[in-house]
Protein backbone atom coordinates (compact mmCIF):
# COMPACT_ATOMS: atom_id res chain seq x y z
CA UNK A 1 0.00 0.00 0.00
CA UNK A 2 2.93 2.33 0.57
CA UNK A 3 3.82 2.20 -3.12
CA UNK A 4 0.40 3.53 -4.08
CA UNK A 5 0.71 6.52 -1.76
CA UNK A 6 4.26 7.22 -2.94
CA UNK A 7 3.11 7.10 -6.55
CA UNK A 8 0.26 9.52 -5.82
CA UNK A 9 2.66 11.87 -3.99
CA UNK A 10 5.09 11.66 -6.91
CA UNK A 11 2.31 12.54 -9.36
CA UNK A 12 1.20 15.52 -7.28
CA UNK A 13 4.77 16.79 -7.10
CA UNK A 14 5.21 16.42 -10.86
CA UNK A 15 2.00 18.40 -11.43
CA UNK A 16 3.28 21.11 -9.07
CA UNK A 17 6.56 21.36 -11.02
CA UNK A 18 4.71 21.51 -14.34
CA UNK A 19 2.41 24.27 -13.11
CA UNK A 20 5.29 26.26 -11.62
CA UNK A 21 7.27 25.92 -14.86
CA UNK A 22 4.29 27.08 -16.91
CA UNK A 23 3.88 30.10 -14.64
CA UNK A 24 7.61 30.87 -14.86
CA UNK A 25 7.33 30.90 -18.64
CA UNK A 26 4.24 33.10 -18.45
CA UNK A 27 5.63 35.63 -15.94
CA UNK A 28 9.11 36.93 -16.60
CA UNK A 29 9.60 39.26 -13.64
CA UNK A 30 12.69 38.25 -11.65
CA UNK A 31 10.86 38.33 -8.33
CA UNK A 32 8.09 36.07 -9.62
CA UNK A 33 10.55 33.61 -11.14
CA UNK A 34 12.56 33.54 -7.90
CA UNK A 35 9.42 32.80 -5.92
CA UNK A 36 8.40 30.02 -8.29
CA UNK A 37 11.87 28.47 -8.09
CA UNK A 38 11.74 28.65 -4.29
CA UNK A 39 8.35 26.92 -4.30
CA UNK A 40 9.46 24.30 -6.85
CA UNK A 41 12.73 23.33 -5.19
CA UNK A 42 11.20 21.20 -2.40
CA UNK A 43 9.03 19.45 -4.97
CA UNK A 44 12.10 18.64 -7.04
CA UNK A 45 13.77 17.10 -4.01
CA UNK A 46 10.61 15.15 -3.23
CA UNK A 47 10.42 13.87 -6.82
CA UNK A 48 13.99 12.59 -6.62
CA UNK A 49 13.40 10.93 -3.25
CA UNK A 50 10.08 9.31 -4.14
CA UNK A 51 11.27 8.24 -7.58
CA UNK A 52 14.30 6.52 -6.10
CA UNK A 53 12.21 4.75 -3.45
CA UNK A 54 9.65 3.58 -5.99
CA UNK A 55 12.35 2.20 -8.29
CA UNK A 56 14.01 0.32 -5.41
CA UNK A 57 10.78 -1.11 -3.97
CA UNK A 58 10.28 -4.82 -4.33
CA UNK A 59 7.12 -5.75 -6.17
CA UNK A 60 5.18 -8.74 -4.94
CA UNK A 61 2.57 -10.02 -7.35
CA UNK A 62 -0.94 -10.59 -5.99
CA UNK A 63 -1.90 -14.15 -5.23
Amino acid sequence: MHQFHRAVSLFVSVVAIVLATAEAIRHHAPAEVALLVAVSAPHGVLIALLGRRLRQAKVTPPE
